[in-house]
């Protein structure tokens, strides 16, 4: 089972994600084909954007995909009222933690890659994974603690595993080209991720504060 996930973050503030994902299952080469054909390339933009990625795919497979992804810009603009941008888009392979198969969750106005019809696509009153093949998916990030533990977790390990004296993964990340600075820049940044999830942080700040 293959699918591909394709990426757009919009909003100068806030992250939204517009997640197209397909099921590969009768295509099972087409993946391999498309890793072939992607170009990525970067275009510069004002300094609210900042770098944009984009994606030039030579087999002109992604044009029914363009039209999803439009549908859910569309849909995020008129529910927020307001100029939205695009930051970036990226292509990759990702698991989804979707059921598989799908229950038949939609409705029957739910056209094959998730459009909205004008009339039903069939007489069933709804319509599962055999009918559509394909979803965008609106979400918003949210900062959130729960993600503290992994943190903490990794930044241990990359303690004790790779930066301190005798370490035995320093082989490895010199192997990688990760030098001592390298390592000590991603302590450096994941220390910071940890402190600012940290309930200390937030109590520090309100003291701060009065």
């Amino acid at each position: 089972m293959r699918r591909e996930i394709v990426t757009i973050q919009v909003g100068e503030f806030a992250n939204f994600i517009a997640s197209h994902f397909w099921n590969f299952q009768t295509e099972a080469s087409r993946g391999e084909e498309l890793c072939e054909r992607l170009r990525f390339f970067e275009e510069e933009c004002d300094h609210i954007q900042g770098i944009k990625f984009l994606v030039d795919d030579s087999g002109g497979g992604f044009s029914a995909l363009a039209a999803s992804v439009l549908d859910v810009k569309r849909a995020v603009d008129a529910s927020y009222n307001t100029k939205l941008l695009f930051h970036n888009l990226s292509v990759s392979r990702c698991p989804l933690p979707v059921p598989l198969p799908f229950p038949s969750i939609f409705g029957n106005l739910v056209g094959r890659r998730g459009e909205i019809l004008s009339t039903p696509g069939s007489d069933s009153m709804y319509r599962g994974s055999l009918d559509v093949h394909s979803l965008p998916v609106a979400t918003r990030w949210r900062p959130s603690s729960v993600i503290l533990p992994f943190l903490e977790s990794r930044l241990g390990n990359l303690e004790r595993l790779g930066i301190q004296r005798g370490a035995m993964g320093s082989y490895v990340a010199r192997k990688w080209g990760f030098g001592e600075e390298e390592l000590q820049d991603m302590r450096e940044n994941l220390s910071n991720m940890a402190s600012k999830l940290s309930p200390h942080h937030s109590s520090d700040s309100d003291s701060d504060s009065d």
